[in-house]
């Protein structure tokens, strides 16, 4: 068994030897299919399964200012309306 070349030792996974080319060192083409991650696997490792619940996390201390930001004023609570409202404002 090696190491796959390039990759730090501590994190490289370990690869059988009749998988390497002998000459080059590198993974040879018929086996590359079995480190090949699937859609969910690659969303699930970056993160992105979780991506809407640490949104949601992320503004719900910011979500009582906006509501009551939007209650005071006509701009609303997006960014977009705010900025025109704002420049209106500032206009007259």
């Amino acid at each position: 068994m090696s190491q796959l070349p390039g990759l730090a030792t501590s994190t490289a996974p370990v690869v059988p030897a009749a998988m390497l080319d002998k000459k080059s060192g590198q993974l040879v083409a018929d086996h590359v299919a079995r480190w090949k991650l699937t859609k969910g696997q690659v969303r699930h490792a970056s993160g992105l399964n979780n991506t809407p619940r640490d949104t949601q996390r992320w503004l719900a201390p910011s979500k009582p200012h906006l509501q009551h930001l939007a209650a005071a004023s006509s701009a609303g609570t997006s960014l977009e309306a705010n900025l025109k409202h704002i420049t209106v404002t500032l206009a007259t």
